[in-house]
């Protein structure tokens, strides 16, 4: 996982050796948890498989 910050976005990429099913769920709980410590900031999200 990589989680890249500026003033007013985060950039959170996912980097997976095989495909897993709960994933949705992973990414999920970290734009809450982002959305939550970050209120102000946009957050995009990549999964790379």
């Amino acid at each position: 996982m990589i989680l890249l910050q500026s003033d007013e976005a985060i950039l959170h990429i996912e980097f997976q050796t095989l495909p897993k099913e709960e994933i949705p769920f992973r990414m999920l709980d970290y734009r809450v948890r982002g959305k939550r410590r970050y209120k102000n900031k946009t957050m995009q999200q990549v999964v790379s498989i």
